[in-house]
């Protein structure tokens, strides 16, 4: 762990290029949270490394996308988008017409990332680090007004791509992706409780896990201390 800056992502790419070098054969999953970080660690392993060394370079979601094929639904949701969604419902949820669209679709978000299937799911979920109370059960309602939307105009957002993953991977094991020796997570702190639960289940009995993240900047994509997760 460290602050911006520090040098995390460096010892994560030769740790990366040690693990795949001492260890030949070995599948090496390296997962980012956005594009360009994980395009820069690639270049820079592929300056540093043999060219026999072969490691899988992956944003979360290109991972997902990978793993689970094309999707069905005719567009993926930007977060902007999802955003103006929101607006468009809450006319019909007047317990939520003085709330924040941006926290209000952070909030169905954070249902996604946890996973929680059922309203007692949501209502018993420990809340802390979300910064503000809320009316769960106008929320919960909103939600599914959103999903059912969502599902009538043959849509899904990026959590959603997240929770049909996990539900493939770690729910049914219907996916056969391949099982990892290493898997090392860069800017973790961005990653979300169900994520990892898919990271998991991606890494072989024994197999190494290894996090670099900037703990100042909260734990698993929300406002939420190491110590607390």
């Amino acid at each position: 762990t460290g602050v911006a800056g520090c040098g995390k992502s460096l010892v994560l790419l030769y740790r990366a290029l040690l693990s795949a070098r001492l260890n030949p054969g070995s599948r090496v999953l390296v997962l980012t949270h956005n594009r360009p970080l994980r395009s820069e660690l690639e270049r820079r392993f592929h300056i540093l490394s043999e060219k026999n060394l072969h490691i899988e370079w992956r944003t979360f979601f290109s991972w997902a996308s990978h793993c689970l094929g094309n999707w069905p639904e005719d567009e993926t949701l930007t977060p902007h988008k999802s955003k103006r969604l929101i607006e468009s419902l809450l006319p019909d949820h007047p317990a939520l017409a003085a709330g924040n669209p941006d926290y209000l679709l952070d909030e169905i978000s954070w249902i996604k990332d946890l996973n929680l299937r059922t309203r007692d799911d949501y209502l018993n979920a420990d809340r802390t680090g979300r910064g503000k109370s809320i009316n769960r059960e106008a929320l919960w309602e909103l939600f599914r007004t959103y999903q059912t939307t969502l599902r009538d105009r043959n849509l899904i957002d990026w959590p959603g791509v997240a929770m049909r993953f996990h539900e493939a991977a770690v729910t049914e094991h219907r996916l056969a992706f391949p099982h990892y020796d290493f898997i090392f997570v860069d800017e973790a702190q961005f990653f979300a409780k169900s994520w990892f639960e898919v990271v998991r289940a991606a890494l072989k009995p024994g197999g190494h896990l290894f996090l670099a993240a900037d703990p100042t900047q909260g734990f698993l994509r929300r406002r939420q201390s190491w110590l607390a997760s």
